[in-house]
């Protein structure tokens, strides 16, 4: 059945990007990553993990060959990267966790590529954000007020994970509690249809970039208030940055003078960081990052797959360099290009803010993408952030000195 299925997936992103429908092919990405854990946990198909890799990598496929025409330069730096990264795999002393590895690299990052190119109607995009982040908020809600998940997500954590049941607390999967948040009891966290708090967290912080740039007045109001309140269930910290960045920060920005926001944005980053890092695991990600950034400066070329990161360590290897963040695990593998990279977008979304070439939330929320992929290996998983990454792309799409986003009309989302 899972075979079936995946063809006619297959055959339907094929057309889609034949016929330069790229929107649809975009909103059939969302829909498949939002709901492929429940389809592999409902059927017991683990194949159905791969529903969204099927329609990113038509998308990717679609971006690579229009950009040869469009956008010769964003090719090759992606090519360049795909390079790194192939160089990478060969040395990986296991090809699974090689390829795992693999695709977590060119996919994320492919995204940017597929959002430059190939920047459609993102309207149609945003209301589907808006529409899946509805389902997603009501499902977590559910689970808090039953305070257990709606699906049993035990199976899919052992059978397709390979995560190790005695790793589990009170019969569910470590994720689903944080440590010392109220009184020091463990606290139950909703999943969703991710099963996994933190990348429900990611997505539904992407449902309010999309609700910020494409609704207005109570509309706006009452779908925030319900994604707060889930991102509450979930206390997925990396989606609460993003969301606090695109609606706080944003609003701020708009309405009080610039330094006096960074000054209190950076006071309360502080408070927060320091509060949270008392909390769980949560001080293992900045080493992470910074674990990574010393590895590559030591390793200009990188250490390769297979030593470390989170699919390493199902496999029986140890947690090493970067782990733990996204940034710090690319810097780590592929070296010194890609943190050169990084940095490079940082410095052009800053300028670009600076200078007002950018709405001031497209540069907020790019800005804390870079700063969650920093900060967590999670900012990887398509099915949570495959909209961010692309969002990010389209940003990158804006031409020096110009006044709106290519392909973006006011009101509509950045996709």
């Amino acid at each position: 059945m899972s075979f079936v299925l995946l063809g006619v997936l297959s055959a339907v992103s094929v057309w889609f990007a034949w016929r330069r429908a790229f929107d649809w092919l975009i909103v059939i990405t969302l829909i498949a990553g939002v709901l492929q854990r429940t389809l592999v946990t409902f059927f017991h198909e683990p194949l159905f993990v791969y529903t969204d890799d099927i329609t990113v990598s038509v998308a990717l496929a679609s971006a690579c060959l229009l950009a040869l025409s469009r956008d010769r330069r964003a090719f090759a730096v992606y090519a360049f990267v795909a390079i790194l990264a192939g160089v990478a795999y060969l040395r990986a002393a296991d090809p699974v966790t090689g390829f795992a590895q693999l695709r977590q690299v060119l996919l994320p990052l492919g995204l940017l590529l597929v959002g430059r190119v190939l920047a459609g109607n993102g309207r149609r995009i945003g209301w589907a954000v808006i529409g899946l982040a509805s389902f997603s908020a009501v499902w977590a809600l559910l689970e808090v007020m039953v305070q257990r998940p709606l699906l049993d997500p035990s199976w899919y954590a052992t059978d397709v994970l390979g995560a190790s049941g005695s790793d589990f607390r009170h019969g569910l999967p470590a994720a689903y509690y944080a440590d010392g948040v109220i009184g020091g009891e463990p606290l139950f966290r909703a999943g969703g249809p991710f099963f996994n708090p933190p990348m429900l967290a990611l997505f539904l912080a992407g449902g309010a970039y999309a609700a910020m740039r494409q609704l207005r007045g109570l509309a706006r109001i009452a779908f925030l208030a319900v994604i707060a309140a889930a991102l509450a269930a979930s206390f997925g910290r990396a989606g609460m940055l993003i969301f606090a960045t695109v609606t706080i920060l944003e609003l701020l920005w708009q309405k009080v003078n610039h330094l006096a926001v960074l000054v209190g944005v950076a006071v309360v980053t502080v408070a927060i960081g320091f509060t949270f890092m008392q909390q769980g695991n949560t001080s293992s990600h900045p080493e992470g990052f910074f674990s990574g950034l010393t590895t590559a400066l030591a390793n200009p070329f990188g250490i390769g797959f297979g030593s470390t990161g989170y699919q390493a360590a199902l496999r029986g290897g140890e947690v090493g360099p970067g782990s733990e963040s996204l940034l710090g695990l690319y810097f780590a593998w592929l070296g010194l290009p890609l943190v050169l990279l990084v940095i490079g977008v940082v410095v052009w979304l800053c300028r670009a803010l600076a200078t007002h070439r950018l709405a001031s939330i497209e540069a907020f929320m790019g800005l804390s993408l870079l700063t969650v992929a920093a900060l967590s290996e999670s900012a990887s998983a398509l099915g949570a952030t495959a909209f961010l990454w692309y969002s990010l792309g389209v940003t990158l799409a804006r031409q020096p000195g110009a006044s709106q986003p290519r392909a973006i009309s006011h009101g509509d989302v950045a996709v």
